[in-house]
């Protein structure tokens, strides 16, 4: 069966942002209240799916293999000399270290995650984040200056399962499910179509 990625995290409930819009204005990153207004966005998750069909099968059978879940965007927009300190002083350094932890003699190491909250990617279940692009601080107007990020989602390393094999005298897989029926059921209908066109074209 092929291996299916679920966030674990719990989903937050909702916050209306014509009620409650200042919510949306600030963010916390590893502890820290970002500072001037901050805007999130591109939280994208999209669902993978197997589509099989065949010959007798009115509709195809889906099967989901996971999600992919790509980086978002943040972005800060600073106006107040205190409020660009605290960045440059607090969230800019997290954001320019590598980050990966202390290698292990294996060649592996731990990512260096930092929790992330906000309206949008709690509702998407997302609570953790590492840095995937930094960008310099532009200045976009006089005294507004903006901080652009782009987050990648992290739920550090899933546990994979694996797949037992197939013993010795097996002809072929046992399936686990209608799904798993239907797909056996054709392979075996592709499969004899070849042995009958095998006879057809003869020695």
């Amino acid at each position: 069966m092929p291996f299916v990625f679920t966030p674990s995290t719990k989903v937050s409930g909702p916050v209306n942002p014509l009620r409650t819009p200042e919510a949306f204005d600030t963010c916390t990153i590893a502890g820290i209240v970002t500072p001037g207004q901050a805007e999130v966005t591109g939280v994208k998750i999209k669902n993978r799916w197997n589509v099989w069909s065949g010959m007798g099968i009115e509709h195809p059978i889906i099967n989901y293999t996971g999600r992919d879940i790509d980086a978002f965007q943040l972005e800060l927009r600073i106006w107040d000399e205190a409020d660009l300190d605290t960045y440059q002083k607090t969230l800019e350094p997290l954001f320019l270290k590598l980050p990966i932890g202390k290698r292990r003699a294996d060649g592996t190491a731990d990512y260096k995650s930092f929790t992330f909250s906000h309206p949008i990617t709690n509702a998407a279940g997302i609570n953790a984040v590492v840095v995937d692009t930094y960008e310099q601080i532009t200045q976009a107007e006089d005294g507004l200056w903006v901080a652009r990020l782009a987050l990648r989602p992290f739920w550090g390393a899933p546990k994979r399962a694996v797949a037992k094999p197939i013993a010795s005298g097996d002809e072929k897989p046992k399936p686990e499910d209608a799904a798993d029926r239907t797909i056996l059921g054709l392979a075996d209908q592709i499969s004899q179509q070849g042995k009958e066109l095998e006879k057809l074209r003869g020695p």
